[in-house]
């Protein structure tokens, strides 16, 4: 569905960890400084630590009301799903059914998730030897969302290009830090911003889950 500009008040961020906010202190995470920067967007995180995208394509029907124009859908995920081994076809396919069957039916924003760095091997997020072959699997990735959104006309936010691949931007090669999320946050305005509703007063709603 093609979304107008001044029409979207809320907005549900579904994703895994780098939605959820972790590795930062409460109300540092990109999404809660997004909120204060756009008035009249209402946002709530449902990002869960340790998601996969099944479990984010899953959540969408509960928090997307097709009567309400007026709300949207924010997905990103995928990450944990290459860091876990999984096919980069399969993951693909399984984004490329959601992607076309939200454009159809419902509002929604795609994020392409940031990319890693070697500091991730080290943090225990993955083993060496499969690094590249990972690092490459996410960008891959990333071009695909970013083709598969052009495709349908579905507004995106590259958040690979947010800031450098370096361990300055990330608590642990993985997850920004607090630099990286006010990096997240200002590419997240700039692609946010001009479809919401600013006539209405500011409200954010938090939810986090201890998973990892």
């Amino acid at each position: 569905m093609f979304l107008s500009h001044d029409s979207i008040t809320n907005i549900h961020f579904l994703g895994d960890s780098l939605t959820a906010g972790y590795g930062v202190p409460a109300g540092k995470d990109w999404i809660t400084l997004l909120s204060h920067r756009i008035p009249g967007l209402t946002c709530y995180n449902h990002g869960a630590c340790g998601a996969f995208l099944q479990d984010i394509i899953d959540a969408i029907p509960l928090f997307l009301d097709n009567r309400n124009n007026n709300t949207s859908v924010f997905i990103m995920g995928g990450t944990n799903d290459i860091l876990s081994g999984r096919k980069l076809s399969d993951l693909e396919k399984q984004m490329e059914q959601a992607i076309i069957k939200l454009s159809v039916s419902s509002h929604c924003f795609i994020g392409i998730p940031p990319l890693m760095t070697k500091q991730s091997i080290f943090s225990g997020w993955q083993a060496e030897w499969v690094f590249d072959k990972n690092v490459e699997a996410l960008k891959v990735y990333g071009n695909f969302l970013e083709d598969l959104c052009r495709q349908h006309h579905i507004p995106y936010i590259n958040f690979s290009k947010a800031f450098p691949v370096e361990d300055a931007w990330y608590v642990d090669g993985v997850h920004p830090n607090e630099k990286g999320h006010l990096k997240l946050a200002n590419a997240a305005e700039k692609a946010i911003k001009i479809y919401v509703q600013q006539k209405h007063r500011l409200r954010i709603c938090l939810f986090f889950t201890d998973k990892r």
